[in-house]
């Protein structure tokens, strides 16, 4: 899942000015685009926080440059995210929020030409850039109980990202046919996402990446 489609609980954005060099738009010089902006059919969208326990950083008003902005830090993956030019926010500096908290609505406050979304993205306490439209978002590993008799596994799913027994079960099975040469982790991350796809196409399943009821049963596994 893109990062801004956790954020506004909707996919019908779409990219106006991608990361990177690029013509300014009020100065008319290449210079360095540290984010992505998405419109947002030209209305002020709400943002969302993604998950529990993000942390808002920085609150910033300004009628310049990047406008009204919030830094939101996202711990347990290990980034911050810049969401700049909003017409309002809703969170104060310091705020620790859950999942679905109102952050704000988008806008065009600071040098900006229109309603959109300025997206930036690094990692926590790190001073690099990087593409925001490129990270794809997992969400949290579902709490779960402790892992069942053998031979019973109950259904994983891909977009899972935190440590967990089953994953690690499921992963052993990756790497015993083949297909997996990470290590073996609990972490349901792109390798074995990958792995997993791989591991479908070759055995005829729906290749979707998860790790559901078929993919058990072609590993001999019963689920529950």
């Amino acid at each position: 899942m893109k990062l801004i489609s956790k954020f506004h609980r909707r996919t019908d954005w779409y990219v106006t000015s991608p990361f990177g060099m690029r013509r300014h738009p009020i100065t008319g010089k290449q210079t360095m685009h540290n984010g992505t902006d998405y419109g947002t059919l030209n209305s002020k969208w709400p943002l969302y926080a993604p998950e529990d326990g993000c942390i808002v950083h920085v609150v910033q008003k300004s009628k310049t440059g990047y406008g009204n902005m919030i830094w939101l830090r996202i711990p347990r993956l290990g980034i911050s995210v810049q969401l700049a030019h909003l017409d309002s926010i809703a969170v104060k500096q310091g705020q620790v929020v859950k999942e679905k908290t109102l952050l704000g609505y988008t806008g065009t406050t600071g040098d900006s030409t229109g309603i959109h979304d300025h997206v930036g993205l690094t990692k926590i306490n790190s001073n690099v850039w990087l593409d925001p439209h490129a990270y794809e978002y997992y969400d949290p590993a579902p709490v779960v109980s402790p892992p069942p008799q053998k031979g019973v596994m109950k259904l994983i799913y891909r977009n899972i990202k935190g440590r967990d027994e089953y994953v690690k079960i499921w992963q052993k099975v990756l790497k015993d046919a083949g297909y997996y040469k990470g290590a073996i982790d609990g972490i349901f991350g792109l390798g074995t996402d990958a792995a997993t796809k791989a591991y479908q196409k070759a055995k005829g399943l729906w290749v979707d990446g998860k790790a559901g009821e078929r993919s058990w049963a072609s590993a001999g596994y019963k689920c529950a």
